[in-house]
Formats: structure tokens, C-alpha cells, sequence
């Protein structure tokens, strides 16, 4: 059936009374979902055969997963806002579609500085997808089957987290970095065929608002300055990016008070105390995990001295524990109080971090696994019911910016995780190639991470349990 043949609410009584359509569009969705994070984390472990291939130094290394990021935060809201007003299928179609020409021109890159923005579009695309995804999912189900569901669309997002070390590990080690980039293209056109021919209906509201191209810009360039900024400390021109960077977003905040059509209403959204609640707990837990698999991918093969596919064959163990979890406190979220279950995963994370503090040259590798078991274990206890009880605290037609704004709360999280990470590698490497005689540094850095990463995740359980 053609995109947009059913009208909304054709749409809402197809699927309340159709089961096996609730579970065909779960499975579209789910194709979709494994893609992103397939993208992402395929990349990690190939980062120091990139970095020889292509003479990146650990400035261009800092900034393959956050251009990625970046992009995705730019464009995160605009996408809600487009998705509510013209149809969460046709942005979600538009999404895996430039996912599919983004990547293929990744990896056919001649510089690092080309896949770089390669990685930017990367994130455009991930955006429109992430945008959709829960929104989607949330309009197909509801009442009870509505956690189980966006547990199963989680697991797909982890599934995709487990493969891309493995598979971009072994992929790079047999056929080179650039077959790691391109192997999500498949997967990608699979979801398109899907989409078009089984993802029957649409979503969206032709009254929403229109969307806020000036609080847009602000947000983009503001984002942009900011990391700009961080890459460039400890200098004192780093210093005036950033307080540009704080008074772009200032000004944001003014104007999105002052228009008609703000991009996000944030008075609303504070008012929801819990969904904003819940949302500040997501942000707070993706800033503590999204930095863990990249600084322990160089890790493993820096200090530890194993090869892409040794060390991606560790890596997924955290992306399979949150997948195999995921769906199972889908079930028990319905039973019992989701501040319990979200405050127990935080804390066992905030154990996983706890453990990384003894990493050191000759640590045993028992520690390292016990570390990426118990983060993977507590984030997948914590993440579907956050989920669940944040979109269960909004009304049907504002499903796709409640969707934008959890997932934007996510890629701010990654964002902050990823500014640690760029900023530590820019005090302690400064800019430097990794070699053997920076390893003491590279260990710092990735101790302090970890450290901080702690920090995240005990201030994550707070605001999960205040919820």
C-alpha cells in the first residue's frame, strides 16, 4: 500500500484491529532500528586502521563518532516537528534512504576529512529515523502492549550495537576498514522494500506547528561552536568558542519563548514532570554508556594489543545483555512501578563504572568483561521502561515530538559523552598520533572517563527515582 493511502485515523483503527499488522510494522520498525546503531558502533573498532590508512591524528580520531552525534542533535527536533506535521512514515522512509547514499559515500572516502562529513550526513539520517521509531511503535500499540513492544524495538536497537563490533571488526580485519562503513547498506535497502510495501498507513497531524527555522539555526550553530570549541582547549580561543557556543543557546532559549511556533515548548515539557523527569534520567544514562565501547575498543587494541575483530567479540557483550533485557522488562515494567526498575539498572551501571577505576596495563581481562556485563545488564533493566512511562505521559498527536525530544535527549546524552571524551583527548594527547609512548595518557583518559561516566549514572538514578 502506497505511503499516506490511509489517513490518520483509518491509520489508528487498522492497527487496534489488526494483530498480525501490529507485528508486521513492529518488525519494519525494528529493521530500521538495527541500522543506526549499526552505523554507529561498526565504526569503532576500525578507528585505529582508519587512523593509520588515512593519518588521522587523535583530533580526527575524537571526531568520527561526534560529527555523527552532532549532526543527529542538529537535526533531531526538526525531524519531530516534520514527522508530526507530514507523516513519521515518509520522514522515517527519507531517513533510511540517506542513511543508504551517506554511507555508501563513506566508504568510498579519500581523506579523513570527507568522511568525516560523510559521518555528519550519517547522523542527518539517523535523526529522522530516531525520530519516528518510538513514535511509530507507540501508535501501533498501546495499554499494556505498548512496553513490550518499544522492548522489542530497544532490542533491535542493541542487536544492532552487538553486531556492529563483531561484524565491522571481523569485516575490517578481513576486508578492511571501508567494508565495515558499507556493510549497513543492505540492511538499509531492505528497510526501504519493507517500508513502501508493508508499512501499511500514516501518522501525522496537518494542524501541528510549523517548524522554527530560526530556533533552528540557533540550536545548529550552537551545537556546532560547541564542539568546535572543545577540540580546540586548552587554548584561549577555545575559551571564546565556548562562550559563544553558551550564548548561542541563550539566545535559543529567548526565542523559543518569544515565537508563536517554538521548536520545543520547554515550559511544557518541564511541566510534565514525568516525562521531563524521565527524560533527564535518559540523557543522563546515555552521556555515562554512549563513551564506554569507543575508549574501551582502544583500549583493548592499544594496551591490550588484540586485533579489531579480538577486541569486537568483547565489545558486543554490553549491546547483547541490553537486548536480551530489554523486551523481558518490557513484560514487568506493566507490573511493577518503572522509578523502581530505572533506579536499580542506573545503579547497577554506576557498578560497572565503579569497576573500570582498576584498569591499568596488566589488568586482567575477567575485569574488563565483569565492567561491559554489568553496564550492558543495568541499562538494559533501565532504558525500556523510562521509555514507556515518558511517551505513556503524552497525548497521541504529540507521540512524534515527545519521540524527538526522549531521542534528542539521547543524542545530547551521547553528545556529553562524547565531549568528554574529545576534550580529554585534546588536554592529555594533544592532537597527537596514538603511539607507544602516549599509552600512559591514553590510559588516563580512559580511567577518567570511566570515572565520569560513574558520575553520570549515580545522578541518572536520582532523577529516575525522584520521578
Amino acid at each position: 500500500m502506497a505511503i499516506g493511502k490511509l489517513g490518520p485515523e483509518e491509520t489508528r483503527s487498522y492497527y487496534q484491529n489488526n494483530a498480525s499488522a501490529r507485528w508486521t510494522a513492529l518488525a519494519v520498525i525494528c529493521i530500521g532500528s538495527f541500522l543506526t546503531p549499526l552505523s554507529l558502533t561498526s565504526v569503532n573498532v576500525a578507528i585505529p586502521r582508519i587512523a593509520a590508512d588515512l593519518q588521522a591524528s587523535g583530533l580526527h580520531i575524537g571526531w568520527l563518532p561526534t560529527a555523527f552525534v552532532a549532526a543527529n542533535a542538529v537535526t533531531m527536533l526538526p525531524a519531530g516537528r516534520l514527522a508530526d506535521r507530514w507523516g513519521r512514515k515518509r520522514i522515517y522512509l527519507l531517513g533510511i534512504i540517506w542513511m543508504v547514499v551517506a554511507s555508501s559515500m563513506a566508504a568510498m572516502t579519500p581523506n579523513i576529512e570527507f568522511l568525516l562529513v560523510c559521518r555528519a550526513l550519517q547522523g542527518v539520517g539517523s535523526s529522522m529515523i530516531w525520530s519516528c521509531s518510538m513514535a511509530i511503535v507507540s501508535s501501533v500499540f498501546d495499554g499494556r502492549q505498548r512496553g513490550f513492544g518499544l522492548g522489542i524495538s530497544s532490542s533491535s536497537v542493541y542487536l544492532g550495537m552487538t553486531c556492529g563490533p563483531l561484524v565491522g571488526g571481523w569485516m575490517t580485519e578481513h576486508f578492511g576498514w571501508r567494508s565495515a562503513l558499507a556493510f549497513p547498506v543492505p540492511f538499509a535497502l531492505i528497510s526501504i522494500v519493507m517500508l513502501v510495501y508493508k508499512l501499511k498507513g500514516e501518522w501525522r497531524n496537518p494542524d501541528a506547528e510549523k517548524l522554527d527555522w530560526l530556533g533552528t539555526l540557533l540550536f545548529g550553530a550552537g551545537i556546532v561552536v560547541l564542539f568546535v570549541g572543545l577540540t580546540a582547549l586548552p587554548s584561549s580561543r577555545a575559551l571564546l568558542l565556548l562562550a559563544g557556543a553558551f550564548g548561542l543557546f541563550w539566545v535559543f532559549l529567548i526565542h523559543q519563548e518569544r515565537t508563536s511556533n517554538p521548536l520545543i515548548r520547554l515550559k511544557r515539557v518541564w511541566q510534565n514532570k514525568v516525562f521531563s523527569r524521565s527524560a533527564l534520567a535518559g540523557l543522563l544514562m546515555y552521556a555515562a554508556v554512549f563513551p564506554m565501547v569507543f575508549v574501551i575498543s582502544l583500549y583493548l587494541q592499544y594496551i591490550q594489543l588484540m586485533t579489531p575483530s579480538e577486541a569486537g567479540k568483547y565489545l558486543v557483550i554490553p549491546a547483547l545483555l541490553m537486548a536480551l533485557m530489554a523486551p523481558i522488562v518490557g513484560r514487568i515494567s506493566a507490573l511493577v512501578p518503572a522509578r523502581v526498575i530505572g533506579t536499580f539498572g542506573c545503579i547497577c551501571v554506576a557498578g560497572g563504572f565503579t569497576i573500570y577505576q582498576w584498569l591499568g596495563f596488566d589488568a586482567q581481562l575477567a575485569l574488563v568483561i565483569a565492567g561491559l556485563a554489568m553496564v550492558g545488564f543495568g541499562f538494559g533493566v533501565f532504558t525500556t521502561p523510562n521509555t514507556t512511562t515518558a511517551l505513556g505521559a503524552v497525548s497521541e498527536e504529540r507521540l512524534g515530538m515527545a519521540s524527538a525530544v526522549l531521542s534528542l535527549g539521547r543524542v545530547m546524552g551521547n553528545i556529553t559523552g562524547t565531549a568528554v571524551v574529545v576534550l580529554l583527548m585534546a588536554v592529555l594527547l594533544k592532537g597527537q598520533q596514538i603511539e607507544p609512548q602516549n599509552y600512559p595518557q591514553l590510559l588516563a583518559m580512559v580511567r577518567y572517563v570511566m570515572g565520569i561516566s560513574l558520575l553520570f549514572a549515580l545522578f541518572g538514578a536520582y532523577c529516575s527515582l525522584k520521578r
